[in-house]
């Protein structure tokens, strides 16, 4: 979402219309360990389309979730339960110092650092369902949606796969003995 303005140039200034809700566990003690997957699917549950939803960040057991703003007051309301925990959502002020999106570094083996190929191994699809994914235009890299299944990844670049995760494309680490790469990715939880 952008906003384009200026107080200055149009004599006003526009509201950011993105609202931060806190969603916290009622009871910390016998709240389950929540994951962005749990509290995105407890969203997408009320009927509400992904659009509207931006990032979900995740400290201990609280999601920070950003939404359009006419979406605030519904979530607030019928966001009660994520997963199996019972949940408070409140409009928060702001996001918590020093907290980003969490990374779990991994090395995967693939035959080369093509897009269908690397999306098959972080995923743990066949080739040809990772290319079936890319051709029904369900995969971004950096953001804008890629439909060959030949694209080769370069170092740093971040793959979205519609309901499969995000990931970031570190590059190779070294070659096997039997020629394939060993690659490093760094995926969002």
């Amino acid at each position: 979402m952008v906003r384009f303005g200026d107080p200055e140039i149009l004599g006003y200034e526009e509201a950011f219309p993105i609202t931060v809700l806190r969603v916290s566990p009622l009871m910390e003690k016998f709240a389950d360990v929540l994951t962005h997957r749990d509290f995105l699917g407890a969203i997408l549950n009320l009927g509400i389309e992904r659009r509207v939803i931006g990032d979900i960040l995740i400290d201990g057991s609280t999601g920070y979730v950003m939404c359009e703003s006419l979406m605030a007051e519904y979530l607030s309301e019928n966001l009660t339960r994520v997963k199996h925990t019972s949940v408070h959502t409140t409009a928060a002020a702001s996001l918590p110092n020093g907290l980003k999106p969490k990374l779990v570094t991994q090395e995967i083996q693939t035959g080369s650092n093509r897009l269908d190929a690397v999306i098959a191994q972080a995923h743990r699809l066949s080739r040809s369902k990772a290319q079936e994914l890319i051709q029904s235009g369900q995969v971004f890299i950096g953001g804008r949606m890629v439909q060959s299944v030949s694209v080769q990844l370069h170092e740093g670049e971040e793959v979205s796969v519609r309901h499969h995760g995000k990931l970031r494309y570190i590059g190779p680490v070294r070659k096997t003995r039997k020629g394939n790469l060993l690659i490093q990715i760094e995926r969002y939880v």
